[in-house]
């Protein structure tokens, strides 16, 4: 990954806006907001890539709800 290209490209690898962070890390989203960060790789032409993503949900006081913990995968060919 590229640090510059991060923010060349305003991608936010942290998931978080900077200086946003709090301890637990507790963000509360309403009705139709989103939530996203983003990845750089060495582009690859013809490669095959495999994207997976994890969320684990938090309640009021940061306490894991893992029963509502959903998980997703793609794969495909880089063009």
């Amino acid at each position: 990954t590229d640090d510059a290209l991060y923010q060349a490209k305003e991608v936010n690898p942290d998931g978080v806006a900077a200086g946003a962070y709090v301890d637990p890390s507790i963000y509360e989203l309403a009705p139709g907001e989103s939530f996203s960060y983003g990845e750089n790789f060495k582009y690859q032409a013809a490669s095959p890539i495999t994207f997976e993503a994890t969320l684990t949900p938090v309640d009021g006081a940061g306490k894991l709800i893992h029963d509502l913990r959903q998980e997703a995968k793609a794969s495909g060919t880089i063009a």
